[in-house]
């Protein structure tokens, strides 16, 4: 769980399932971020089906799947940083994370996020289909493009980080947004 201040200071902590710490290569990472990004799509499809609401254990069982993608990627961040214990992610427009990872599987997250990045969230198809939609786009582009050689050199290697960091920030605002207010479909 995510928790966010009146200062808009944000606390969490969790644990990576084991499943998800460990990968055995970049495609399966890659695989992994795309499967869940469809598994998430056609969750959210399903559960507006019935009566367009998306409330009660529907919204809980959303929320278990983004924290499942927040834990892929807080492992795959881990991983490409070589197991750095700590990882610091500053995104500008008052926004920054620090990720500590005190094992394979746990992590404690602090930081802020911009007020006004959480007030353009107003409905969960909106951000999933552009904001978090396209951070996803740009992250699979450079993560594919990377991989057609089979080796990741270290340009491209700063690149993926780049560009998983928004991603990141995407999940991280859409978590305290539905944890802590009420948002439309």
């Amino acid at each position: 769980m995510i928790e966010i201040d009146k200062k808009l200071n944000i606390t969490g902590k969790g644990m990576i399932p084991d499943k998800l710490a460990v990968k055995e290569s970049y495609r399966e990472w890659l695989e992994s971020i795309i499967g869940l990004y469809q598994e998430i799509s056609h969750y959210y499809k399903e559960a507006l089906s019935g009566d367009g609401r998306l409330i009660g254990l529907e919204k809980n069982e959303l929320l278990l799947k983004l924290e499942m993608f927040l834990h892929t990627l807080l492992s795959m961040i881990q991983y490409l940083n070589k197991n750095k214990p700590q990882v610091f992610i500053p995104t500008g427009n008052d926004t920054s994370l620090l990720i500590q990872y005190s094992s394979a599987s746990l992590w404690i997250m602090s930081g802020n996020i911009d007020k006004h990045r959480l007030k353009e969230i107003r409905n969960f198809s909106d951000w999933f289909n552009h904001y978090f939609s396209d951070a996803l786009k740009l992250f699979v582009s450079t993560f594919g493009e990377s991989l057609k050689d089979g080796i990741i050199n270290q340009k491209e290697h700063d690149q993926i980080l780049r560009d998983i960091y928004p991603l990141l920030i995407e999940i991280v605002a859409i978590l305290v947004v539905m944890q802590h207010t009420e948002i439309s479909n």
